[in-house]
């Protein structure tokens, strides 16, 4: 069209991935195994480089190239309460990036579902306004062999289920 109007909005993608921290090194429990990192990279749709290369970290993380690199430990607070702050300092990341698309791997039946159980866990009330809703909150739905969950206005993309 020579109006212009053909032309459509960059598709913004964020990949992210968490590693947690048990006690006995199996399948780690959201109410009292910590989230202690999460990585996110964001691209736009026809970009050569990522829009963002993020680490969260709960305590020290070393530097990464061409990374930012997020530590969240405070002698004033306790683990919990560091680990709620870098929680919330994700999704805010996550709100303003304001993602069309969000891709992980078993992100469905772990890594999502764990940040929100985490998040309840630690009191964390507006943490699954994920979506583009503001007070829309996300929800998981479904059984274990089947679960959904729901952001508002986002795609989610889980890598495992195309696997399955």
């Amino acid at each position: 069209m020579k109006d212009g109007h053909s032309r459509l909005a960059p598709v913004r993608i964020l990949s992210f991935d968490i590693e947690s921290l048990t006690k006995d090194g199996i399948t780690p429990d959201p109410k009292s195994d910590a989230v202690i990192q999460i990585s996110s990279l964001v691209k736009i749709q026809g970009e050569r480089d990522y829009y963002a290369r993020n680490i969260f970290s709960l305590g020290s993380c070393a530097p990464i190239t061409g990374t930012k690199v997020q530590s969240f430990e405070s002698a004033s607070d306790s683990k919990d309460e560091s680990e709620g702050k870098m929680l919330s300092a994700w999704r805010d990341f996550m709100i303003e990036v304001d993602p069309d698309f969000i891709v992980g791997h078993n992100m469905i039946n772990f890594d999502l579902r764990y940040l929100m159980h985490r998040a309840d866990h630690l009191k964390l009330t507006d943490f699954s306004v994920l979506g583009r809703f503001k007070n829309k909150l996300a929800k998981v739905t479904g059984s274990r062999q089947h679960r959904e969950i729901k952001f508002e206005g986002r795609i989610l993309l889980d890598t495992w289920s195309y696997l399955k």
